[in-house]
């Protein structure tokens, strides 16, 4: 009986020490407590300063026909740089809200410069380009307006089918963006040299124009219109149930 009482005590005194084992400090470490400096910090952050600077002096240089195509150069380096910001915030778990508010601010106010600039270039056509400034900021405010906090590329099923199909599908959505910047792009190039051609093909930039971008440009537009009326029905929805739900 003896053996068998110090058996079982060596059994229960050794139990604590399997119990007690050291979790891996990684998963127990807080992370470090981060200050707003370190978000205005964060590197798609000052990705999209370094856009701010490439548009303002893409604006600066704009009436110099001497310089248009450094002015081109910034310009485009500007749209680029729109591809890596979100690249780094998910590599480097830096995604903010006020990384998306940069984000978006930056692609419209870039727009409306180069839309501003081609209205004073071309002042024949400066009506269709102040519509289609008009056109791109409220379609865009409106809809991340009914997106909440949300990211304003997620479209929710109840939304119309062209923005369904529009944000879901990566192909579509980047040939319209990309073909409603080069438009514009080439429509100012195209002023200060109308013989313009690609250097390597020997195509001419009016037909590049006419036949690969004015179509993306066209949908991307029809798109906004889509967006500005689905965002308008969203918020005004959102206004009723708020009220409904106060009667209650």
């Amino acid at each position: 009986m003896p053996t068998k009482a110090r058996s079982v005590s060596k059994k229960t005194s050794s139990s604590p020490k399997t119990t007690n084992t050291k979790k891996p400090a990684g998963k127990n470490a807080k992370s470090h407590p981060r200050s707003y400096l370190d978000v205005l910090l964060y590197v798609p952050n000052l990705i999209g300063y370094a856009r701010v600077i490439l548009t303002g002096v893409f604006f600066y240089y704009a009436f110099e026909q001497e310089n248009y195509l450094f002015a081109i150069t910034c310009y485009v380096a500007s749209f680029s740089l729109d591809f890596f910001d979100g690249y780094f915030a998910r590599l480097l778990n830096q995604c903010s809200k006020f990384g998306q508010v940069l984000d978006m601010v930056t692609d419209r106010v870039s727009t409306a410069i180069l839309l501003v600039v081609l209205s004073m270039l071309q002042p024949e056509r400066s009506r269709i380009y102040a519509f289609l400034l008009a056109l791109d900021f409220s379609s865009h405010w409106f809809h991340m307006k009914s997106a909440g906090s949300g990211h304003h590329k997620k479209v929710d099923e109840n939304r119309n089918i062209i923005l369904r199909l529009y944000y879901a599908t990566y192909v579509v959505f980047g040939y319209c963006c990309v073909s409603a910047e080069f438009t514009y792009i080439v429509l100012y190039a195209l002023h200060y040299e109308p013989s313009l051609t690609f250097p390597i093909l020997g195509i001419s930039f009016q037909h590049i124009l006419t036949y690969c971008l004015i179509p993306g440009c066209v949908v991307k537009n029809i798109v906004n219109v889509a967006q500005l009326w689905s965002a308008m029905c969203t918020i005004a929805a959102e206004d009723a149930n708020e009220h409904n739900n106060k009667k209650k």
